[in-house]
């Protein structure tokens, strides 16, 4: 920023620079000094996924996936004509939009903004010609792309046109069918509806068949204007198995209108609809908060507007792994009724192993709350007003385990940047790796698995921050945040605690609110900049003083690891940083986890730390774990759990 201010003359600069030319009107430019070059504009790729437009579209653009383009403003140009309309040209304005999880940037443009207007389409134009993209940012155009030869339809009113719809002899609630046509609503734009013109459902269990004329379901978006998807839901098919029998008419009615646009042709359809079935579940066994698959035929998700929705009833006993002899009845009345934690289709269920912790008692209910098996049948029931369908179950034994703890290290940017003040940038790999390598080890025999990005497998687990500074600026190495409404979680019955950021529970239990990791402040154990620190030792300058700068060292390039002349020098700072921020991550993992365990502990007087003792332990107060001990150097560490933490652990967390 200071070099731009000087280079483009601001502020003072630019009086001064004013007087010298009034007093020097001839000054010539030295010989040598360079003009500044004219800014290169960006030549980029543009595309658009749209050939017919309507009043309501949001004309899509898709643009290079580039930050730099990220909430800029773009000038969109046509230049073309207009079949039976002449030349056409026009300029329009949008801002670009990320999607960061498609990795995708895009413009759109509302075509009722002013383009619905220019081109006038009644009840149909065609524009052919260019289309020139040109985004811009504080200075000017910045990059430039354009579509050539690309013809656009406009049309007033998309009647919807569908030619056929996908034979299927056997359906079941929740499957989709595929219509072909044209005309399609994007989502956006509005809404296209199949209406049963005449129709009847003949029930198997009823000698009338019922009557399901008039009955309509919205189409859902397919990705292309061709194609569209008739979902069989119940408020047109219902969920009854029958004998299924109706002519379908078409209707879209576009965003902010009251009129239907009714297509002229019809499509008949007939099939037999079939109950709800469970055909597999996968994995067996698992423990709680885990994720397991339920595969099979008609699976609703909820929708409380239309008023349908499903459940899965298990019903059999359960045998606790702590009391063989005894079986848990949940046969009949006590049948247990579970919604679905998530219904990724028609086809499949994720299911949680759930459990609730009575905040009162502080104790587990529910599938996950002990390790034992549950023998019985697992059953889906569809329901839709007042009427249930009950499917097909399926006979299982499943396993419940003991519980696993899932911990999730999120790396935070300011991690990097803090590396970059120790010189490490280029080696944060293997600083990661050995935070890792360091928590497996002290875990190790232990139920509880380590990971980088969130488990897709389990509904509930832990996630630790390890970031840069920390945000008091107490310059702690660590902490544990989380709160649960103790404070202590002895027996570790909440999985989902979050050891960083703000925590405001926390704060009002009087607790520090910012948790984490914080490798920043491992320089309280620098003799030259942490000053007033008591813990500090040359041990850590002379380690970090070739790669820190602020000790003097040079960074660590890209070229010199794992191989060049200071491989040894470079080891020993990644071992440093590495093993300090994976002894401080096991301590406050241990503090989520309950520890230090403490028999008959008073609430009123809880214990945070072992009592000093002559050995390493790895939930020892701050002042008895001393740096050797956490940089395992001199023969030091590393430090362990004592044995009745080991012993807790075990017990909390065992191994299947």
């Amino acid at each position: 920023m200071r070099k731009r201010l000087l280079r483009c003359g601001y502020g003072w600069a630019c009086v001064l620079l004013l007087g010298f030319a009034l007093v020097l009107p001839s000054c010539s430019r030295d010989p040598e000094e360079q003009p500044e070059q004219e800014r290169v504009v960006q030549s980029i790729e543009v595309s658009t996924p749209f050939s017919f437009v309507t009043s309501t579209s949001q004309l899509r653009f898709d643009i290079p996936h580039d930050e730099r383009f990220a909430s800029q403003s773009a000038v969109i140009r046509f230049d073309g004509r207009l079949l039976e309309g002449g030349d056409f040209s026009g300029e329009y304005v949008a801002i670009a939009k990320r999607d960061e999880d498609a990795g995708e940037t895009y413009l759109e443009l509302d075509v009722s903004s002013g383009l619905w207007a220019a081109i006038d389409a009644a009840p149909v134009s065609i524009f052919q010609g260019a289309i020139t993209i040109e985004v811009l940012d504080l200075l000017g155009p910045l990059a430039s792309g354009s579509i050539d030869n690309i013809t656009l339809e406009f049309v007033a009113d998309p009647e919807p046109v569908v030619s056929s719809i996908e034979k299927s002899a056997t359906i079941y609630p929740g499957q989709r069918l595929e219509l072909k046509g044209r005309h399609f609503l994007r989502p956006e734009e509005g809404t296209t509806y199949a209406i049963v013109e005449d129709g009847s459902v003949a029930v198997d269990a009823e000698e009338q068949p019922r009557d399901v004329s008039g009955r309509r379901v919205a189409l859902i978006w397919n990705e292309e204007r061709t194609s569209a998807i008739l979902p069989v839901y119940p408020q047109v098919f219902g969920i009854k198995p029958g004998r299924f029998e109706a002519t379908f008419r078409f209707e879209s009615e576009l965003r902010g209108s009251s009129t239907s646009l009714e297509g002229d042709n019809r499509v008949t359809f007939t099939a037999q609809m079939a109950e709800p079935k469970i055909t597999r579940i996968t994995p067996l066994n698992g423990s709680r908060s885990q994720i397991v698959t339920v595969e099979g035929r008609g699976f609703l998700d909820s929708n409380s507007e239309a008023g349908f929705g499903m459940y899965l009833k298990y019903e059999g006993g359960f045998t606790p792994d702590a009391d063989p002899e005894r079986t848990i009845d949940y046969r009949a009345q006590r049948a247990i009724e579970r919604s679905p934690f998530r219904v990724v289709s028609e086809a499949l269920i994720e299911q949680d192993i759930w459990y609730t912790v009575d905040q009162d008692t502080f104790t587990l209910s529910g599938l996950g709350a002990m390790p034992g098996t549950f023998d019985g049948r697992v059953t889906p029931v569809i329901l839709y007003g007042n009427e249930q369908e009950v499917g097909q179950g399926l006979p299982m034994s499943f396993r419940v385990l003991p519980t696993k703890q899932i911990v999730y290290l999120r790396f935070l940017p300011s991690f990097s940047e803090s590396l970059e003040r120790f010189g490490l940038t280029n080696v944060e790999n293997d600083i990661r790796a050995l935070i890792f390598e360091v928590l497996r080890r002290d875990y190790r025999g232990i139920n509880i698995q380590f990971v980088d990005s969130p488990p897709e497998n389990f509904k509930d687990f832990m996630t630790l921050e390890v970031g840069g500074p920390d945000p008091t600026g107490q310059n702690l190495l660590g902490y544990d945040n989380s709160f649960n409404g103790v404070p202590k979680d002895t027996g570790n019955l909440f999985l989902r605690d979050y050891l960083g950021g703000y925590n405001r529970q926390s704060q009002d239990a009087n607790y520090s609110p910012y948790g984490g990791i914080f490798i920043e402040s491992f320089i309280v154990f620098s003799p030259t900049l942490g000053r007033n620190s008591p813990e500090t030792t040359v041990i850590f300058d002379s380690i970090m003083a070739p790669v820190m700068p602020e000790l003097g060292g040079r960074p660590v390039s890209a070229t010199e690891w794992p191989e060049g002349e200071r491989v040894d020098e470079i080891r020993g700072a990644i071992s440093l940083i590495g093993r300090l921020a994976g002894h401080t991550a096991s301590h406050e993992i241990g503090h989520s986890l309950g520890l230090p365990f403490v028999s008959g502990e008073d609430p009123e007087d809880v214990v945070y730390h072992n009592e000093a003792l002559d050995e390493a332990f790895i939930m020892d107060a701050g002042q008895d774990r001393p740096f050797q001990e956490r940089a395992e150097l001199g023969g030091q560490g590393p430090a362990k759990f004592s044995p009745r933490n080991r012993a807790y652990l075990e017990r909390i967390l065992p191994l299947e």
